[in-house]
């Protein structure tokens, strides 16, 4: 379903964020992490730093984006530190968490305030 989102003046990210996806882009990358990793051999911090935040996004108590500065983990996945194949679930966890647009977006004003259409899950 279509649905009009607030977009950040500043950033261009969007403030309001589908909630059922970013859950699901949550539990996959919270499976894959307990599935593969030792938490006992965490150099990287990975149990501490993202999956709390993977869990409360899980639960959907959280629906609307965060600061990229404030995304965990953001150096050891640009240098390419993470295990063999969390790098695509992060990266669409991370877009989702962030409000970052991976189309083109039409930015239209909405009682003063700058929105987009956006496609959200049913």
């Amino acid at each position: 379903m279509k649905k009009f989102v607030r977009i950040d003046p500043q950033s261009g990210r969007f403030l309001d964020i589908d909630p059922k996806k970013l859950a699901r882009d949550a539990k996959s990358l919270g499976d894959f992490v307990r599935k593969n990793i030792d938490p006992a051999n965490d150099a990287l911090g990975i149990y501490t730093q993202l999956l709390p935040l993977c869990d409360k996004v899980a639960k959907q108590h959280q629906n609307q984006s965060i600061p990229l500065d404030d995304l965990p983990l953001r150096y050891p996945f640009r240098e390419g530190l993470f295990p063999n194949g969390m790098d695509a679930l992060y990266s669409e966890f991370s877009a989702t968490i962030t409000g970052t647009p991976l189309d083109v977006v039409n930015i239209v004003d909405v009682n003063g305030v700058p929105c987009a259409e956006v496609e959200f899950e049913d």
